[in-house]
């Protein structure tokens, strides 16, 4: 058996019936190129720059926490100690 290594696209599949090989379903379909030299589309560069942002960004907006921290510890934040206990059960329940 021969091993051919260059890239396989759709062009070099063919379709096959399970009547042409009755191993193979009826529903093999062709799919996208598998390619790993193609250039980069301009969609993928722009998800791969969003990636690199997003990187750089905390998780957590600190001073929207230290502002929150600041107003509770001064009374100034409403706090109703039923609501977040029940939000909290329902949260660990799951």
């Amino acid at each position: 058996m021969k091993i051919d290594a260059s890239p396989v696209t759709a062009s070099r599949l063919s379709l096959s019936t399970s009547q042409e090989n009755p191993g193979i379903a009826s529903s093999t379909r062709a799919t996208t190129p598998i390619s790993r030299n193609e250039p980069e589309t301009q969609s993928s560069m722009m998800l791969n720059d969003a990636k690199a942002e997003l990187k750089t960004l905390s998780e957590v907006d600190n001073d929207k926490v230290n502002a929150l921290k600041t107003a509770i510890r001064e009374g100034n934040y409403p706090v109703d100690c039923e609501q977040l206990s029940h939000a909290m059960r329902e949260f660990f329940a799951r």
